[in-house]
């Protein structure tokens, strides 16, 4: 099958090409060259194209006889995949349901240098995650240049933020509050339980 330049979408190949890529990577179709105007044109198609995807020699041999072209797709990433014709199972999937890789940018502004934000970034991951069922990719990266706060507004900076965690609670965080209360009252009426009956009380 040969697509046309241009077109994008997912495409599916055949064994040994299909482990160049996944059945969900978008893919464009960028250009379309016979075998033998590759090796006219100087280029390695056995070694760089065949060989290197796991197929043999004979099966190159095979598509030079037939007069198979080769196509050449490039991924979001702008990486190139080359693959021969014959072994492109199915055109763009044009008509199903439409993905996009999707960031969403947290912006904290300054914070002090040595903050650690490993708990921020681990309760952004759970809710991502309990929210649309995705492990999203978390990194923290440094969008300005340093700068110094003297120690009075770093104070002021300081305290605010602490006033704002004990007053302004997310739900998750009255949740985890009222699950640790609940099993430290459970916990206690239990001990209780076990006091009156050793000593024959109730029951």
């Amino acid at each position: 099958m040969t697509p046309t330049i241009g077109t994008k979408g997912t495409f599916t190949f055949a064994i040994p090409y299909k482990a160049l890529t996944n059945p969900a990577q978008s893919l464009e179709v960028v250009s379309v060259r016979l075998l033998t105007e590759l090796q006219a044109s100087g280029d390695d198609p056995l070694n760089n194209i065949y060989l290197a995807s796991g197929a043999t020699e004979a099966d190159f041999g095979i598509d030079v006889a037939n007069n198979i072209s080769i196509i050449t797709f490039r991924t979001d990433s702008n990486d190139y995949i080359y693959i021969p014709e014959n072994k492109v199972v199915s055109d763009a999937m044009l008509t199903g349901i439409p993905y996009i890789e999707k960031t969403i940018l947290v912006n904290l502004g300054h914070v002090p240098t040595t903050k650690d934000l490993t708990t921020v970034i681990t309760n952004i991951a759970d809710t991502v995650n309990t929210t649309i069922g995705i492990t999203p990719d978390t990194q923290v990266l440094d969008t300005s240049s340093e700068i110094r706060v003297d120690s009075v507004k770093h104070t002021q900076i300081t305290n605010t933020r602490a006033a704002r965690i004990t007053t302004d609670k997310s739900y998750k965080t009255r949740y985890t509050e009222l699950l640790t209360l609940y099993n430290d009252q459970k916990a206690f009426i239990a001990n209780i339980e076990t006091v009156y009956a050793a000593k024959g009380i109730g029951g």
